[in-house]
């Protein structure tokens, strides 16, 4: 989850969001040999251990347009590069072609997040409507056609668009803009992608929203990190009333993750441990305890996570940046991207698809 801040120009409320990567690769895993039954043991055998899965060598790099960065893609991941906004003032967004490794400049949306299936994305419009509604479209990826989903009116505007784990339903973060150009939490809304309507939910709760929402594993909720003072806790809401559902107490402290805040198998997120930025914890979203990880990888982004196994995460390199692939001792196993410009860094961000 992300903190998010913006700016007014133009009239229209821009999101500019110091954003990076999401990454995910599917290894395929070499099977363990099934071991020989030894004279003595009854002809039992013990089970092999589940082989971890392997990251795959990057077999091409793609200059992004418009960007110093850099790419390293394999056919073998199961994730793609699908969309990346570059900040400042142009705020400039780039959509890649179905089926292809070109990239084209965007000028309808903030932002633009693709589905697993590949057919559809979500887009937060740059415009508003003649009734000053922000709009976030439901986009046919090949044709171009959209509907477009009234969400909320001006001074209130949606970010961060994401998809359920099912795909049947679109997130987004809503905050409201204020005359000082400063903003403030306002909650979220769910998109009905079947009906093309959206559930604006109002969080009340002041410690709320400062942090991005997005989807809790099995779908049925949706979390963000609540802060009051030195109390800082995950909560989590029911997608349609915003009703609290959960609470996760004692996990850690807010670290920015820009791509999948929750794990493949839904079961994992992560946090700073506490204490420290140069070490990520990994916690179960069942319910509270000691994290089932500690990944001592020190670092201001994480990109999200890789697969069970891995995350991938932004650190330096020079006076640029690299995102890299790390298990969860932190060794470092692939880099998938790279940038020279320190700057443009601090706002770009660079969304990946998760294949099904």
């Amino acid at each position: 989850m992300r903190r998010i801040w913006v700016a007014l120009g133009s009239g229209l409320v821009v999101a500019l969001v110091a954003i990076g990567i999401a990454l995910a690769v599917r290894g395929g895993g070499t099977p363990e040999p099934t071991p020989t039954p030894q004279a003595g043991d009854g002809g039992k055998t013990s089970p092999a251990p589940t082989p971890e899965p392997t990251v795959p060598e990057a077999q091409r790099q793609i200059k992004l347009p418009g960007s110093s960065i850099t790419i390293h893609e394999s056919d073998e991941d199961p994730i793609k590069l699908t969309s990346y906004t570059l900040g400042g003032s142009e705020h400039r967004l780039y959509v890649r072609k179905t089926g292809t490794r070109e990239f084209v400049k965007n000028d309808a949306y903030f932002e633009y997040t693709l589905n697993a299936a590949g057919t559809q994305a979500l887009g937060t419009d740059r415009s508003y409507t003649t009734d000053s509604y922000a709009v976030v479209s439901i986009v046919d990826h090949k044709s171009g056609t959209e509907s477009d989903v009234k969400i909320t009116k001006a001074p209130v505007y949606p970010i961060y668009p994401q998809w359920s784990p099912d795909g049947r339903k679109g997130l987004v973060t809503l905050y409201e803009a204020l005359d000082n150009n400063e903003n403030k939490p306002y909650g979220f809304a769910v998109i009905d992608v079947a009906t093309k309507k959206a559930k604006i939910v109002r969080v009340k709760e002041k410690d709320a929203g400062t942090w991005s929402y997005f989807w809790r594993g099995d779908g049925r909720a949706v979390g963000t990190w609540a802060i009051d003072g030195k109390i800082q806790r995950i909560r989590f809401y029911d997608p349609q009333s915003g009703v609290v559902l959960q609470t996760l107490l004692d996990v850690g402290t807010p670290l920015t993750v820009e791509g999948d805040d929750i794990n493949p198998s839904g079961k994992l997120l992560m946090t700073y441990c506490k204490g420290t930025e140069a070490e990520i914890c990994v916690w179960s979203t069942a319910a509270d305890g000691e994290p089932t990880a500690r990944i001592p990888f020190a670092t201001k982004r994480v990109i999200g996570w890789y697969d069970d196994q891995h995350i991938a995460a932004w650190r330096t390199k020079g006076s640029g940046y690299e995102a890299v692939v790390i298990d969860l001792e932190g060794k470092v196993k692939r880099v998938l991207a790279e940038t020279t410009d320190a700057k443009e860094y601090e706002t770009q961000f660079v969304r990946y698809t998760r294949e099904p």
